[in-house]
């Protein structure tokens, strides 16, 4: 895994550009609905199907799985940042030394990034069985308190998480 991980360093960081480069602010429905198809389109290539759940005064929320998977294991991100239209325009991801910038880049993008390329590794590797059990819920409102997605989380949360 470590030695593909290696190998896509710079697909990982074009990606991690292009995600930080499209504005996501918690109040703009419009960039974040963008930005949900840049996610979108990332995990479909993957063989992940979407199940987008529309919110008419925030971002559409989605939810991903493997077709016919039985998740188990939900990886819970959200697609909203704290910064406004146009902050992109204005501070534009970039990298000096070893460290990225940009509106997102760590809080959540990067985690983006992270969750993609761990599941194509693990396709890679031929542990495809494991990633049936996951499942992965985008919202759109966390950083303004999960105002729209609080009754979205609760339920998948409960249909993902298996207690013994």
């Amino acid at each position: 895994m470590k030695s593909y991980l290696q190998a896509e360093l710079t697909n990982m960081l074009q990606t991690l550009e292009t995600f930080v480069n499209q504005d996501s602010g918690s109040y703009d429905k419009e960039d974040i609905d963008e930005y949900g198809i840049m996610i979108k389109n990332a995990f479909e290539s993957i063989g992940m199907i979407e199940e987008e759940h529309e919110s008419l005064n925030r971002g559409n929320h989605r939810y991903f799985s493997f077709p016919e998977a039985t998740p188990s294991i939900l990886l819970l991100l959200h697609m909203d940042t704290v910064f406004k239209s146009g902050t992109v325009k204005e501070r534009p991801f970039r990298i000096e030394g070893d460290v990225a910038y940009g509106p997102g880049v760590v809080d959540m993008k990067g985690s983006h990034v992270s969750s993609l390329y761990a599941i194509k590794a693990l396709i890679e590797e031929g542990s495809s069985d494991v990633l049936q059990h996951v499942g992965i819920l985008f919202t759109s409102d966390e950083e303004i308190g999960a105002t729209s997605s609080k009754e979205l989380i609760q339920p998948t949360l409960r249909a993902s998480v298996r207690y013994s």
